[in-house]
C-alpha cells in the first residue's frame, strides 16, 4: 500500500513538474504582442509573403504556435529562442529549420551552417534568406529601433 501511495506521489510531481516546465518555456512569446507592424515596416513589403514564411519556419522548427509568430522580433537570437523554447529532450529543432530552409528558399545545410556560427537573429535570417538577392538592403530606421542597448547594427 505504502509503496502504490509513494509511486502515485512521484507520478504526479513528474507530471506536475513537466506541466511547469512547459509552461514556462512557453511565456517567452505568449508575454509579447505581435510585431507584425515592426516586420512589415522594417522590410520591403513586396518580401512580407516571404518573411511570413520563414516566421512560420522558425515557429515550426521549435514548435512555436504559428499564431504567436509575429511576436518574434528582429532582434531575437536563434540560441535565445532555442533555450526558451526547447524541452529537456533534443526535439531536432535545428535540423527541421534547415529543412524549411532548403524547401523554402533552397538554403543549403552549408550556408546554414555558416549562418549559425555567426549566431543570427531573425532579423538576420530575414536578410539572408526572406529577401531575394537583388533586394537585400540594410535594415531601415524601424528595425534599427528593435536593436538592443549596446548592440553594434552589422553591415
Amino acid at each position: 500500500m505504502n509503496k502504490d501511495i509513494v509511486s502515485i506521489l512521484i507520478l504526479v510531481i513528474g507530471v506536475a513538474f513537466g506541466i511547469l516546465m512547459m509552461w514556462s518555456r512557453s511565456r517567452f512569446l505568449r508575454l509579447r504582442r505581435s510585431h507584425k507592424q515592426l516586420w512589415q515596416n522594417a522590410f520591403n513589403p513586396d518580401d512580407f509573403t516571404r518573411i511570413d514564411q520563414l516566421l512560420t519556419d522558425i515557429c515550426d522548427a521549435f514548435m512555436i504556435s504559428r499564431e504567436r509568430r509575429f511576436a518574434l522580433k528582429p532582434d531575437d537570437k536563434l540560441m535565445t529562442i532555442y533555450h526558451n523554447t526547447a524541452g529537456p529532450i533534443d526535439s531536432m529543432e535545428y535540423e527541421h529549420l534547415l529543412l524549411a530552409l532548403e524547401k523554402h528558399f533552397n538554403v543549403t545545410e552549408a550556408e546554414f551552417m555558416a549562418m549559425l556560427k555567426e549566431e543570427p537573429t531573425v532579423g538576420d535570417l530575414v536578410r539572408r534568406v526572406a529577401q531575394p538577392i537583388n533586394k537585400q538592403t540594410a535594415p531601415n530606421k524601424a528595425l534599427q529601433a528593435t536593436r538592443l542597448p549596446g548592440r553594434q547594427a552589422r553591415a
